[in-house]
């Protein structure tokens, strides 16, 4: 299907120059058909939301996806173009025997792989990493079915930026490989099946607390604290000194997985479920996409 064919099926209306568009990087292996055929089946229609695939696929194969995934899309399906510009509303699917990355002006970027292949093709790696660079807290990883650990490090990537990491629940995957590797990684804030992932995104850009708190205004200081508290009583780590405001964004995002719109009601919760504690204690503790960011003066020194 060619893009120009699409462009009346694309609903712009939930994008505007003031809200950032939401990029969703989703990765899959084998087993990977049916679990995207049950998520584009769920899309919201109009979420203002672009996605992207890297589907590991046969280089000597022709795809067939786009095909198979808009007979029940709520979207149109397309495959990716070098650079195109990426349209809300609308799934990309990399072609096969290319990586797919986007850059910071929402730009498609392929790159041809060569016949020796020593990583799965396409990266899903590589695409998170891009969106994670590329868009900071508007990024979105999605890892399917699929064998080995693709994707795993490219979350670590997403969340280290601010952004949302979803795996499929293990138990409805028919290879469940990546998905455990991606949770195990700590780097998932939801486990669903693939059906149920589209109403969580739309639920996720909708979140009231999505935009960052000032927290010295919005949250009473004893509330905080107290968060604090319980996590040095748990784990034996004070984070009194961290930068209050991306400890806020830790606290927001797991209120965001939770559903639980008030900070009071979070407060509660990690009364009632001490693994929550653990859980916001390890979300905290997650790197940026590269340590060494001056890679010159470290060099240097």
């Amino acid at each position: 299907m060619a893009l120009e064919d699409n462009n009346d099926k694309i609903d712009n209306t939930t994008v505007t120059d003031d809200i950032p568009l939401v990029v969703v990087g989703i990765g899959a292996s084998a087993g990977g058909l049916e679990a995207l055929q049950g998520l584009v089946a769920n899309l919201p229609p109009a979420s203002g939301m672009s996605f992207i695939l890297a589907q590991h696929l046969s280089p000597s194969h022709k795809s067939m996806l786009v095909d198979l995934l808009e007979k029940n899309a709520t979207i149109p399906v397309l495959v990716a173009v070098n650079k195109v510009k990426l349209l809300p509303n609308t799934f990309y699917i990399c072609p096969p025997n290319y990586n797919v990355e986007i850059t910071r002006d929402n730009l498609i970027t392929l790159s041809a792989t060569s016949e020796i292949r020593h990583t799965p093709r396409p990266s899903v790696d590589m695409l998170f990493e891009s969106i994670a660079f590329a868009k900071g807290e508007s990024a979105i990883g999605i890892v399917l079915s699929g064998t080995g650990t693709d994707g795993s490090r490219g979350l670590r990537a997403i969340k280290g930026e601010g952004g949302f990491g979803i795996a499929q629940d293990p138990n409805t995957a028919k290879f469940d490989g990546m998905p455990n590797s991606a949770i195990n990684s700590g780097n998932v804030d939801l486990i669903l099946p693939p059906d149920e992932i589209g109403i969580e995104l739309k639920s996720i850009v909708t979140f009231p607390r999505r935009v960052p708190l000032e927290i010295e205004t919005t949250v009473p200081r004893e509330l905080y604290s107290g968060i604090l508290r319980k996590i040095k009583r748990r784990q034996k780590i004070d984070f009194t000194l961290y930068k209050e405001s991306t400890i806020m964004r830790r606290i927001e995002r797991r209120m965001t997985a939770l559903k639980v719109p008030k900070v009071q009601s979070y407060f509660n919760y990690l009364d009632e479920n001490e693994a929550e504690i653990e859980i916001l204690f390890n979300d905290m503790l997650i790197g940026v996409t590269s340590f060494f960011r001056d890679t010159t003066a470290f060099l240097r020194l």
